[in-house]
Parts: structure tokens; C-alpha cells; sequence
């Protein structure tokens, strides 16, 4: 796993205590009314919150894939895994992204730099 280059928060057997709708499954996700599903969304982003904090080298994990595509892969893997729950499609997700998370804050670009139109 990704994260197991950076420095382990888990205990010594390696276990954590996931708490909230990260103990929910997929299928509860999927049941959800996407127009419902704002209380899912924020427990993900709060997980991607806490792992762009807790993790070297890491400003966005998922500043390449924007919340829209997030939102998509988050349907997709639930609808693959719809038994697994959803902390463990975080943790697949933040695995699949670690090699093209934003490492850095972005440098905004001066008005000169922007392309014509």
C-alpha cells in the first residue's frame, strides 16, 4: 500500500479504528439517492482531508481527478465491491492515486500566462 512508505498510523498489529459512515457498505452507499448522498461525500473528503495532512510529500490526493471523478470512482468501486465498506474503498482510492497526487501547492499563473482566445 501506498501508505506504507510513509510512517505507519496504525497500531503495532497494524489496526486502526475507523469511525462514521466509513463502517457503512457499498451497497448502503448505492441504495443512497445520489441527491442524499452529501453525508457519504463529506466523510470521503474528510478522509482525503486527513491523508493530504498526514502524509509526506502530499498536498491533493485527488487534485487530478477533481470530486466529480472522485464521486464516479467511489459509483464504480461500490458497484464492483458492493460488500466492501466504504473506508476500504477510501483506502483503494488514496492507493490508485498516491503516484500522481499533487506533492506541492500549486503556483497560480499570471494573467500574461494564460493562453489567448
Amino acid at each position: 500500500m501506498a501508505m506504507s512508505a510513509q510512517a505507519p498510523a496504525r497500531d503495532v498489529q497494524g489496526l486502526y479504528k475507523v469511525q462514521g459512515l466509513g463502517l457503512d457498505a457499498c451497497s448502503s452507499f448505492l441504495e443512497t439517492p445520489e441527491k442524499r448522498r452529501a453525508l457519504y461525500y463529506s466523510w470521503i473528503t474528510g478522509y482525503l482531508t486527513a491523508y493530504n495532512y498526514l502524509v509526506k510529500d502530499t498536498y491533493s490526493i485527488a487534485e487530478y481527478s477533481g470530486l466529480a471523478r472522485t464521486d464516479q470512482w467511489f459509483e464504480k468501486y461500490c458497484t464492483d465491491n458492493p460488500t466492501h465498506l466504504l473506508h476500504q474503498g477510501a483506502r483503494q482510492f488514496v492507493t490508485e492515486l498516491y503516484r500522481v497526487r499533487l506533492k506541492a501547492k500549486p503556483v497560480p499563473k499570471k494573467p500574461s500566462e494564460f493562453p489567448e482566445r
